[in-house]
């Protein structure tokens, strides 16, 4: 993978060489675009700063092998689709705001993380003809997190459903998917199925790894301020698609004592408190 796609986006302080966690965590230009301004919405000290400009996703993206004819690419699909609202400020300059209509996305997810007791079963039923359709809830469903169980039935963790509700309503599917709620299930068997089902033993081995490339990567010594600003954005986009997009929200009394997320998410806070200047400087100085 080349490091740098155009010499225009070299900055100062870059690295040179390209690190192995970009090769291990390669992030798609969707993916790489979406969480400056997700993340933007989330940090009370960035909704201060002005809303995510071009240069800063260039940056980001010259550093990381993705070029900018593919961020802008990204970025018009995102358009489309309602997730990323285009703006223009005062000085004329195009920027790039989460539509808070799409945050019941990132509820759910933050959700799923607590842990709770229970299940949510989602059953869909189209006619032969509606394929489109049938994709459309299906992806929608995936990226709520939910897993195939059989045929047109998938399940996630207990969630809050209301973001899930919104974003079919605005597709105009609402009519074809069924949602159960699962409060309780006692079934040592069966609970062993689900765990099976989202793979627990692989994802411990998964989250482990994930930690010591995580902190090798943000953590290396004697980065350049704006290096290690920049590393913790490219790194946070992953550290979100592994820690929440990829997690499965199974009740806490399903997984071992020893299962690493939590564990990871309290490091992670520690290593964020202590360099939350060079996060903070990145998006500023690159945000014009």
């Amino acid at each position: 993978m080349e490091y740098y796609t155009n010499s225009i986006h070299i900055m100062k302080g870059v690295t040179k060489e390209p690190h192995r966690f970009i090769d291990l965590y390669p992030l798609s230009p969707r993916e790489l675009v979406l969480y400056p301004v997700i993340i933007r919405r989330m940090v009370p000290e960035l909704a201060g700063m002005r809303e995510t400009g071009i240069q800063l996703l260039l940056d980001l993206a010259g550093a990381s092998g993705i070029s900018a004819g593919a961020v802008r690419t990204a970025l018009s699909r995102l358009k489309a689709t309602g997730y990323v609202v285009p703006l223009t400020d005062s000085d004329g300059t195009r920027r790039y705001s989460f539509n808070q209509a799409k945050m019941g996305l990132i509820s759910a997810h933050l959700s799923r993380n607590l842990k709770q007791d229970g299940f949510i079963v989602a059953v869909y039923s189209f006619s032969r003809e509606d394929e489109a359709e049938r994709s459309a809830l299906r992806e929608t469903l995936k990226d709520f997190g939910f897993r195939k169980l059989a045929q047109n039935t998938y399940i996630n963790g207990w969630i809050d459903t209301a973001g899930l509700l919104s974003v079919v309503r605005s597709m105009g599917l609402e009519r074809y998917l069924y949602l159960f709620p699962c409060r309780e299930i006692d079934d040592p068997n069966l609970l062993g199925k689900i765990a099976e089902l989202f793979d627990i033993p692989g994802r411990i081995v998964r989250l482990r790894k994930f930690r010591d490339d995580y902190f090798s990567f943000v953590g290396e010594q004697d980065l350049a301020e704006v290096e290690r600003g920049r590393r913790m954005f490219y790194a946070g986009a992953v550290f979100w698609n592994v820690c929440m997009m990829e997690e499965p929200s199974i009740p806490a009394r399903c997984l071992d004592e020893e299962y690493p997320l939590s564990g990871l998410l309290r490091e992670n806070d520690v290593f964020f408190a202590a360099n939350r200047e060079s996060f903070f400087a990145y998006y500023r100085n690159l945000n014009g």
